[in-house]
């Protein structure tokens, strides 16, 4: 085995033995944080189209921004001026 597969073999084992001590902290965090209850499946709401894996959006986000709609250059620009500063304030 050279030199350059055993250091490639114990960094892979090394970035799994990390991802496994810390999945139960960021499960725990995500059910904190993100409560099933506060999450809605997009598949749900017929007006949006979700092209990610994860279909889930927060609620409150789904109620913010303004999903399943087109926006006029005026209503972009209010949107990345003022409202995201308001949604980063609010959350």
């Amino acid at each position: 085995m050279s030199l350059q597969a055993l250091q490639r073999e114990e960094e892979e084992h090394l970035a799994w033995t990390f991802h496994s001590l810390f999945t139960p902290h960021y499960d725990a965090l995500k059910v904190q944080l993100f409560p099933e209850r506060n999450i809605t499946n997009t598949d749900d709401h017929s007006e949006l189209e979700c092209w990610s894996a994860n279909k889930k959006v927060i609620n409150e986000l789904l109620q913010i921004l303004p999903f399943g709609t087109l926006l006029t250059q005026g209503q972009y620009k209010n949107l990345t001026v003022d409202s995201l500063d308001n949604i980063l304030y609010q959350s």
